[in-house]
């Protein structure tokens, strides 16, 4: 997946426009595939924040992971 997705940033920077927000992404994911998984997305959000497309905000994207179990997985079926 292309991160962000096309669109993504324009969009948070015309909501921002309208209320001021800080921005975090959550990554769900299983536990065997969190590190490497969290690792792309903070070596991607850090990217865009070099390139500046995070500049409308007071401060940088936050990236946090939420492990998920198989419990997690099964109930929304």
């Amino acid at each position: 997946m292309r991160w962000p997705p096309v669109g993504l940033t324009g969009a948070l920077r015309e909501m921002h426009k309208i209320r001021e927000f800080r921005l975090s992404y959550c990554l769900e994911t299983m536990e065997r595939i969190r590190a490497p998984n969290l690792r792309l997305l903070t070596l991607a959000t850090q990217a865009e924040v070099y390139k500046g497309s995070f500049d409308f905000l007071s401060h940088p994207p936050l990236v946090f992971s939420r492990t998920l179990t198989k419990y997690d997985c099964f109930r929304n079926l």
